[in-house]
């Protein structure tokens, strides 16, 4: 039996806009068989098996994200989705059974209401268990230790049923394999307990140290895949193949850890120039006409939090910077910027993975759109303090949150970590203090992100330098600090600012 969205969320205990929230940040690529898109790619990117193998593919895949995104968001019933999308799926010509496109001698399966219940049951399920994740992350802190709970009948699995009830702590790599779901139709969950609860119920925290064990598997096609299993006694636990992973840490983890050598010698190549960017004039309008239209088309639906809105796109031979903007919705690229983030439009209908530099070419126009997002923008006489200022926050806070303008375009960003990481991607020496001086407060975080982006959008950007300011020292105070501590201490944010940004008022 399934169950409706709206009972999921009685079960999970859980407000449906995290699970909401994960559906919308997933890019879209259509795909074959089932394994093409796999493990940690689906907390990134939604995908039905065998959209590819019709035309109207993208349009097919766009319809059911639809379908669940309206299950999650309205709590409507497996009746619901099926009825709505049948008739859709039916009009597209992806419904029955069909030659396969590769081997007419075999056939594949399209829609059915079978396979339309698997899709609502396991994506539904998924994107509440990953909002469960990062809600029992978030209060780690006070209720740290992890309980598995399996559905005890006789349709759990035999593997399942011997987890349940086991208790690891919630940073055991355990969680990191078998956080549920872990399988088809899957229905375990997890749930968090305080020292106190433990100690009352009498249960032992386990740990997964000798007992989790690299295996492999084999796919379909061949491919041999590795994963993790875990010994329990003298049994071996295994998740099904394809699900030997942690949905909610991996959508909200980046796809790198911003120190691969081989990325990192690619961003220097980026940001070098060293890139074959000469475009000849025929390529130059053709990458303007295509860029122009896109961001037309964004504009048409996200306009309304621009203030600049979009009037044109230019690209500039020998510019002296990547990009830049009037700030009233004019727009200039460098050649070697156009030329990726052109290449980067193209590729996404098509569900191609994007380089870094084509995914960084996006921060960079992301960059742009803050400039015109301001609502009080910098005038022409600005002072170069204020402009430095304005700059640095900017690309702050526009290398954390680029991952928005790419998933408009139903991209899921895979390099942010190093984009992040990199000090060299703009403004380098003032981006290098400020990252770590963030860190070595501990201010580098989504909560403060969001007031640090309302500094930099909604508040004169003139004062920028001054509402920065007086952010950091009201963010570092001290509980119980004395009159002569606090004094040091706003002394010391002054000093460290003037450091990073020259003369900073």
């Amino acid at each position: 039996m399934t169950v409706s969205s709206d009972i999921l969320k009685h079960i999970f205990n859980l407000k449906p806009e995290k699970a909401a929230e994960y559906l919308k940040q997933k890019g879209m690529k259509t795909s074959g068989a089932w394994w093409q898109v796999y493990e940690k790619e689906h907390a990134r990117v939604f995908t039905v098996a065998q959209t590819s193998a019709v035309k109207a593919g993208y349009d097919v895949l766009k319809d059911i994200r639809a379908a669940v995104q309206k299950a999650i968001d309205e709590g409507t019933t497996l009746r619901d989705f099926q009825k709505e999308l049948k008739p859709l799926l039916k009009q597209k010509g992806w419904w029955g059974r069909i030659p396969d496109p590769k081997n007419p001698e075999r056939e594949i399966q399209l829609g059915s209401v079978r396979r339309l219940e698997k899709i609502f049951d396991i994506n539904v399920r998924t994107a509440y268990q990953t909002g469960r994740y990062n809600d029992l992350a978030e209060n780690a802190q006070y209720r740290p230790y992890w309980q598995y709970i399996a559905v005890m009948d006789d349709r759990t699995r035999k593997e399942h049923k011997s987890l349940h009830g086991k208790v690891f702590r919630w940073d055991d790599p355990f969680w990191d394999t078998f956080f549920p779901p872990n399988g088809w139709n899957c229905r375990c969950t997890v749930k968090s307990l305080s020292e106190r609860e433990l100690k009352q119920r009498g249960l032992t925290v386990e740990n997964t140290d000798g007992r989790l064990i690299s295996a492999t598997a084999t796919l379909p096609n061949g491919q041999k895949v590795s994963g993790k299993v875990y010994r329990n006694g003298g049994k071996i636990v295994q998740t099904d193949v394809g699900w030997n992973y942690n949905p909610g840490k991996a959508a909200y983890q980046p796809m790198d850890d911003g120190k691969d050598p081989a990325l990192r010698a690619e961003m220097d190549k980026i940001l070098k120039n060293k890139t074959d960017s000469f475009l000849n004039e025929e390529e130059k309008n053709e990458a303007e006409n295509n860029i122009s239209k896109s961001m037309k088309n964004y504009m048409n639906e996200y306009g309304s939090e621009t203030q600049g809105g979009f009037t044109s796109i230019k690209i500039l031979k020998n510019m002296q910077y990547r990009s830049g903007t009037t700030c009233n919705g004019i727009y200039y690229l460098s050649e070697e910027v156009a030329k990726q983030f052109n290449s980067a439009l193209l590729k996404i209908p098509k569900g191609e993975p994007l380089s870094l530099s084509e995914e960084e070419s996006g921060k960079t126009q992301w960059h742009e759109i803050y400039h015109n997002r301001a609502e009080f923008p910098l005038p022409s006489n600005a002072t170069p303090n204020q402009i430095n200022a304005m700059e640095l926050l900017n690309e702050f806070v526009s290398r954390r949150t680029y991952n928005i303008f790419w998933q408009r375009f139903n991209y899921p960003v895979q390099y942010q970590k190093t984009i992040i990481e990199y000090a060299e991607t703009g403004y380098q020496p003032q981006q290098e203090k400020f990252n770590k001086f963030m860190r070595d407060y501990d201010l580098d975080t989504p909560e403060n992100l969001v007031e640090l982006e309302e500094i930099l959008i909604k508040k004169p950007q003139v004062e920028i330098a001054a509402n920065l300011r007086n952010w950091l020292i009201q963010k570092t105070k001290i509980e119980g600090e004395t009159a002569v501590q606090a004094k040091l201490r706003k002394e010391s944010i002054k000093k460290e600012l003037k450091r990073i940004i020259k003369n900073i008022d």
